[in-house]
């Protein structure tokens, strides 16, 4: 096994050790193996959007099967561990620690994990499953290098999704989907320039900054999520939902399509 996922599998059960030392190896699945979940967006899309390797999980081994422990580990060596007690049900424990490699081991890592994982449709498996001790090709180092150009445009995503906006209380407070979004040009680098409408505000309380509040766009994504395909669009566009799924440029001739995605009190 790969020396640096040896060294992932003893700070997590070190970490297990020293913050949940009543979780002996009896109760955890397979006495604790670690398992690598890349089923869910897979290797290179963690490593280039989100600057990590997927998860590495510890699971209990009772009927409801929930983790243990979560470790991110990071393209600079970082590593973000969560344990979780009571089988699962527990707030998380959060520990810090770092992975003893440099950049470029933790790349070939990486790409010997995309070559013996999910290039072999092997999801969610013990590490000990994994072919890891392959030193990957400079060849496939290079492609997988290069393959940060196909999530260019989730990569964008995700970064606008930190930065701030201005929303209308419709939305936020009386539970209006978003109709109107326009893009002005940010005036402060953690800001979008993004403004979110609900579409039934008249010009007197546009004008009311105290029917405004500033928050993550990524929080309006979690409310409405058709947004997300749109946030990346640039400074000057502006768009008018036309359905429930969809919207287009605003013109000025389209009908405004509204709708609510929180009626009594609940979200839809």
């Amino acid at each position: 096994m790969h020396r640096i996922l040896q060294e992932i599998e003893e700070i997590i059960r070190k970490a297990l050790g020293e913050h949940l030392p009543q979780v002996s190896p009896e109760v955890l699945e397979e006495r604790g193996e670690v398992y690598y979940m890349n089923g869910k967006n897979g290797t290179e899309f963690d490593w280039h959007v989100n600057d990590a390797l997927p998860y590495f999980m510890v699971f209990y081994g009772d009927k409801e099967n929930l983790g243990a422990a979560k470790a991110r580990v990071y393209t600079d060596g970082g590593v973000l561990l969560y344990l979780y007690g009571d089988n699962g049900h527990a707030d998380p424990i959060k520990v810090d620690a770092e992975i003893h490699a440099s950049g470029d081991e933790l790349l070939r890592l990486a790409v010997c994990l995309r070559i013996n994982a999910d290039d072999k449709r092997i999801w969610d498996a013990s590490i000990r499953r994994i072919v890891s001790d392959e030193e990957p090709s400079a060849e496939a180092v290079k492609e997988f290098v290069q393959n940060r150009q196909n999530f260019e445009p989730t990569i964008r995503r995700m970064e606008i999704m930190g930065k701030m906006a201005f929303v209308s209380k419709r939305i936020t407070e009386d539970g209006w989907r978003v109709a109107l979004m326009n893009r002005e040009q940010p005036g402060r680098e953690d800001f979008s320039g993004w403004v979110f409408y609900g579409g039934n505000e008249d010009q007197a309380y546009v004008d009311d900054d105290k029917n405004f509040v500033i928050c993550p766009v990524g929080a309006i994504v979690s409310i409405d999520p058709t947004v997300m395909k749109y946030i990346d669009s640039p400074v000057g566009a502006a768009f008018i939902r036309v359905s429930e799924e969809a919207f287009e440029p605003d013109t000025g001739q389209p009908k405004v399509y509204m709708d609510r995605w929180k009626k009594d009190g609940k979200a839809d």
